[in-house]
């Protein structure tokens, strides 16, 4: 029940957010002809069409897509592995999900130093103002959440006997990304809109 709803709440914020899409594109074009002094770009001219295609690309691929795509990758195999359920009733694991939970906190740490050993000295992972933030650390920071969760997660997994086979641990790895493909359609008709709309009124 509670899936069919968030999939007929998504659907209907896809198909508003490519209607106003849609609307925007004869809008503009009308806006832009009626007020030529304006300022306003119209979507439908020959050098709206090129920045509507030509830099879909560009204006797709942000960190936060990169988040949109990683997060749900690492929290799909936390999930599926079984060690989010272990970590929430530690109290009553067996013996072998006990030894598998200190084995996933294990590989968890070791993603951490197999990080600081081989990345370089600190003053390679600061940024060029000597500082944390922005740095080669911190950008690195999401994708070492992901492997430290993914490392986490397999080792638990196969340990406790909940990942069998490769198979299974890429079924785990995917569970989570095809559970937030609505999300990710949802954000990419949602940036496309919002640039647009910054094109037509700010450029």
């Amino acid at each position: 029940m509670k899936r069919s709803v968030v999939r007929g709440v998504s659907f209907s914020l896809l198909s508003l957010l490519v209607a106003l899409q849609l609307a925007l594109l004869p809008l503009s074009w009308l806006l832009a002809a009626w007020l030529p002094q304006s300022g306003i770009n119209s979507l439908l001219g020959g050098e709206g069409l090129r920045w509507l295609l030509g830099g879909w690309t560009s204006r797709l691929f942000t960190p936060l897509f990169g988040a949109l795509l990683l997060l749900p990758v690492g929290a799909g195999a936390v999930v599926r592995s079984g060690l989010w359920g272990a970590l929430r009733s530690v109290g009553a694991l067996s013996y072998r999900d006990r030894v598998s939970l200190r084995l996933s906190v294990l590989s968890a740490v070791a993603v951490w130093l197999c990080f600081f050993l081989l990345g370089g000295t600190p003053s390679q992972m600061l940024g060029v103002t000597g500082g944390w933030w922005p740095s080669p650390f911190s950008r690195a920071l999401l994708p070492l959440a992901v492997f430290t969760l993914v490392a986490a997660a397999i080792a638990f997994g196969v340990t406790s006997g909940r990942i069998a086979s490769q198979r299974q641990a890429y079924a785990a790895l995917l569970w989570g990304l095809r559970r937030c493909c609505p999300l990710l359609l949802l954000y990419v008709i949602a940036r496309q809109l919002v640039e647009s709309f910054r094109y037509v009124f700010l450029m």
